[in-house]
Formats: C-alpha cells, sequence, structure tokens
C-alpha cells in the first residue's frame, strides 16, 4: 500500500509465459516463401515467423515433424526438400532471406 496521500503503486507487470513445448506430431509441412516484390518489405518479418512456426515442432525423420521449404516468385525453387533436420531448415530460410537482402530475386 502507498503512504497516505500518495497514489497506489502501479501493478508490477506480469512475467512472460513460458514458451509451450514442442509439438509432437507426425506431419510433412512445406512453408513456401513469397521472394516477390510486392512483399519485399516484409520479408524480415515473414521469415522471422517461418523460422518462429518451424521452432515450435519437434523435427525427426520418423517420430516427428517433417518440413520443407520453397520459394517462389516468377518461378519457384526448392531451397530444402521435406526434412526432420531443423538445422536444415533454418539454414533454408536463412538463404532465401539472403538472397533477398542482395535482391537477387
Amino acid at each position: 500500500p502507498a503512504p497516505p496521500g500518495l497514489p497506489p503503486s502501479p501493478p508490477s507487470p506480469s512475467p512472460a509465459p513460458p514458451s509451450p513445448p514442442a509439438c509432437v506430431v507426425k506431419l510433412e509441412l512445406v512453408l513456401v516463401l513469397d521472394k516477390s516484390g510486392s512483399v519485399r518489405a516484409e520479408q524480415s518479418s515473414l521469415l522471422a515467423f517461418a523460422r518462429e512456426m518451424v521452432s515450435q515442432f519437434r523435427l525427426d525423420a520418423t517420430e516427428g515433424a517433417r518440413v520443407g521449404v520453397v520459394e517462389f516468385s516468377s518461378d519457384a525453387a526448392t531451397l530444402t526438400p521435406l526434412t526432420g533436420s531443423l538445422s536444415d531448415v533454418l539454414t533454408a530460410i536463412d538463404g532465401a532471406s539472403t538472397c533477398l537482402a542482395r535482391s537477387c530475386c
């Protein structure tokens, strides 16, 4: 409580909720990343979302999720086929962001 005559102190902010556990489900997911000029201004946000979303799954070639990454503009390219390797998927997403940063699309 605040001393008499003073306004009450604001409440302390709540701590951030814990990260959810990894989603363990057997599925195949392909991320299709738009690298066209019409979304270039939002590319860093879209790629950050893709990284975060993929990180929510437990990737595993036999028991968990498998993820592939494709990018497109006037044509399409497979950056990584379906894989159970999180590092391969994140490298593919980073490869897309490298291409976009260099404007090689």
